[in-house]
């Protein structure tokens, strides 16, 4: 591991020690498709995968020759089938893949050892597999905010983009983008939690344009806490460099280049290490 990368996963350790004690700055995790994705490079492996191959799922339904990404296929697919239609498939999809993976049972042990902290972990996943695994693991629910709920401070796991437990709260197509952006209350207080903490991105495509929005107003506000670092914990080949570069120079965000389950394993090695030295 290199240096750079090993002084990163220090700081984040150190900064989740500062969440737990309630002193000084502190982090989020925000899950992307990748924390959930099963290893695409190994054939055998079972469980989800991108967003494109939800996408190819819906555009084959809809024999279409050219597959766009995920979120123009669903306009598509709503426009000739319906909403609820579109929902149904993609959850009926979804749960017929669903697999726990490592990195699942890495973040349930953190969430765990820190004694389930609140206001931690932000996904834009739809799967219940985080909740599933920790249930499994530790017998006792993770207490979860669902889209389309009122927010709460109290929950350890909020799921932005709604969840397939759930009824009709879908992000999916331009206009549920545009709800979510448009939800007052709720962008004020994820502008809140992302100006007072780092926040950690894993396996995020960095695309979702309702939460980048949040980051790059906090810049452009010229807000206090604008210079603290953000991280992306993402395979080398799994952004591009330039991309990378313009996420650093634009709004602070340092690559940790790492699968999910790699950073995790290295960030409790890391956090257990910072909890002996205190005692």
């Amino acid at each position: 591991m290199e240096l750079i990368t090993t002084l990163d996963i220090q700081q984040i350790a150190k900064l989740l020690l500062n969440k737990k004690n309630r002193t000084g700055t502190g982090v989020v995790f925000i899950l992307g498709a990748g924390f959930s994705m099963r290893d695409t490079y190994n054939p055998a492996a079972k469980g989800l995968g991108s967003g494109w191959e939800v996408s190819k799922f819906l555009g084959d339904k809809l024999q279409m020759k050219n597959i766009e990404n995920l979120q123009r296929t669903a306009e598509y697919y709503e426009v000739v089938f319906g909403k609820q239609a579109l929902i149904q498939e993609v959850k009926e999809y979804l749960k017929s893949r669903l697999v726990v993976q490592e990195s699942h049972r890495y973040l349930a042990r953190l969430m765990h050892d820190l004694g389930d902290l609140k206001e931690l972990v932000f996904t834009v996943n739809y799967d219940n597999l985080l909740e599933n695994c920790y249930k499994q693991e530790y017998e006792k629910d993770l207490e979860v905010w669902r889209k389309g709920e009122s927010y709460t401070s109290q929950k350890h796991l909020y799921k932005i983009h709604g969840c397939i437990t759930s009824e009709n709260h879908f992000v999916l197509t331009s206009e549920d983008y545009y709800n979510v952006k448009s939800d007052e209350n709720l962008m004020k207080t994820l502008y809140s939690i992302f100006r007072d903490n780092s926040c950690v991105f894993i396996g995020f495509s960095m695309e979702d344009q309702d939460l980048m929005d949040i980051l790059f107003n906090i810049r452009k506000l010229n807000d206090v806490n604008s210079f603290l670092k953000h991280y992306l914990v993402v395979p080398l080949e799994g952004i591009n460099e330039n991309r990378m570069k313009y996420l650093s120079e634009k709004i602070n965000v340092r690559h940790v280049p790492m699968t999910s389950e790699e950073f995790l394993a290295n960030l409790i090695a890391e956090y257990e290490k910072k909890t002996k030295m205190i005692r």
